[in-house]
């Protein structure tokens, strides 16, 4: 069931007509995902088939193995399926045979997409901005879900309190922690949950996310998010281990400190840039390397619009946002506190709760 209105879509439909666009088309391949075909589609989990969308409603393409559960499950006007020796683009052809110009996400197009689909490179527009624009703000139900999905995470930061301690094994607190998640109604993991302790939360995402050392003294982060009806959450838990020395007492407080200042401009009409320009001048004017901008949009993608990273742009109302400061000192460890925010009419309201956990 698609949770954006169909006056969204014809939101978008009015864009596109701007651009004297009169179909858009967006396509999921194996392992290239556009999470545009759930938004307009409301039917996810989907690894190969197309969505068309007109004028004249929304049409979707499937194969054999999402045919049924796409009729049932899916927000469009029609549900074809696309046989395996049958090229797509016979049945493409009939829909956009009259475009003057066809919607595309580029970087999510490849050129085997064109080649499969028969379509004239001079005929596409890259729309990506416009799906970029109209996804920032959401609407009731996008809210609602993002709601229960920070609902769960907060559940996960709940747990990390009670089980967090000194000799657990970074990939215990992993698997227990998703565990936790998808008993409470996770629907999966949208990212490897990052657990670094030590030194190796220098790293800011390590790579492997969690590995069989034990949390021993000093700074580390559980980086983990939840997915309810699509949507994601994004959450950084730090901790202290033990007695800290003076230095890492410094990476927790300036990460504590900035993530305080900065959330307190999330409001509606703030400009990004200024934002970002200050979160930048809080962690430079205490001694540190801005290692990532302060955050980023979440909804059916892990980082999805707006950007939160320096440049041009304002907040507004039914955005939802990831804020994360982060410290982080070669030989010492980093400290990230990441908490997620829906901009309202007046200020914004914290989802989820995540604090620095001393342990």
């Amino acid at each position: 069931m698609r949770l954006i209105s169909r006056k969204k879509v014809e939101a978008i439909l009015g864009r596109l007509r701007q651009l004297e666009v009169d179909a858009a088309i967006f396509i999921n391949s194996e392992p290239l995902i556009d999470t545009n075909i759930q938004y307009l589609s409301g039917f996810g989990g989907m690894l190969d088939g197309i969505l068309v969308l007109t004028a004249d409603g929304t049409h979707l393409l499937t194969t054999q193995l999402d045919y049924d559960r796409a009729q049932e499950e899916s927000s469009v006007d029609v549900v074809s399926r696309m046989s395996p020796r049958e090229k797509a683009s016979r049945t493409i052809k009939p829909i956009v045979a009259r475009s003057r110009k066809i919607g595309v996400i580029k970087n999510r197009f490849t050129i085997a997409h064109l080649a499969k689909l028969g379509i004239p490179a001079s005929k596409l527009v890259d729309i990506d901005g416009i799906m970029r624009d109209e996804r920032a703000i959401k609407e009731d139900k996008e809210i609602e879900a993002l709601t229960k999905s920070a609902r769960i995470s907060n559940r996960g930061v709940r747990f990390l309190r009670g089980f967090l301690k000194k000799g657990v094994r970074e990939n215990e607190v992993s698997a227990e922690l998703d565990r936790e998640l998808r008993t409470r109604g996770s629907e999966r993991t949208p990212f490897d949950i990052i657990v670094t302790s030590g030194s190796r939360s220098f790293k800011v995402h390590s790579c492997p996310a969690s590995t069989s050392k034990r949390i021993g003294r000093g700074l580390g982060l559980v980086d983990f998010g939840s997915v309810y009806r699509g949507y994601v959450t994004d959450v950084t838990v730090p901790f202290l281990a033990g007695r800290a020395s003076a230095r890492e007492e410094m990476l927790a407080r300036t990460a504590v400190s900035v993530f305080g200042e900065v959330s307190g401009m999330i409001k509606p009409g703030a400009s990004i840039d200024s934002v970002a320009k200050r979160y930048e001048s809080l962690i430079k004017s205490n001694g540190f390397e801005v290692k990532h901008s302060l955050g980023h949009g979440i909804g059916l993608d892990t980082h999805d619009s707006p950007s939160l990273a320096r440049g041009k742009g304002k907040l507004a109302a039914g955005m939802t946002l990831a804020i994360e400061p982060g410290v982080y000192k070669r030989g010492i460890g980093g400290c990230r506190l990441e908490n997620d925010f829906l901009v309202t009419g007046s200020g914004a309201c914290a989802m989820t709760k995540s604090k620095l956990i001393r342990i």
